[in-house]
């Protein structure tokens, strides 16, 4: 279960990098699809009660990044 969390933070970290690497007035649909697609897939997860915050975490990060690229800001570094 552990291993599949940080999977998915390895994705949404990767797409954060290309948000960063991406030309200011670049079209962002793309990037919110990977999200949409990435907050699917953690969505349909059941986990056990000791899952649950690590995976709250990362949908609250998956939705901080969406709502940034929607306002056309860069992602802040972590």
């Amino acid at each position: 279960m552990r291993s599949r969390i940080n999977r998915w933070y390895k994705d949404l970290q990767s797409i954060e990098a290309q948000i960063e690497a991406r030309e200011p007035n670049a079209d962002v649909g793309s990037k919110l699809a990977e999200l949409d697609r990435l907050e699917a897939n953690v969505g349909r997860l059941s986990v056990p009660l000791a899952y649950a915050n690590p995976l709250y975490t990362l949908r609250s990060h998956i939705a901080l990044l969406r709502d940034e690229l929607r306002q056309g800001r860069q992602p802040k570094q972590h």
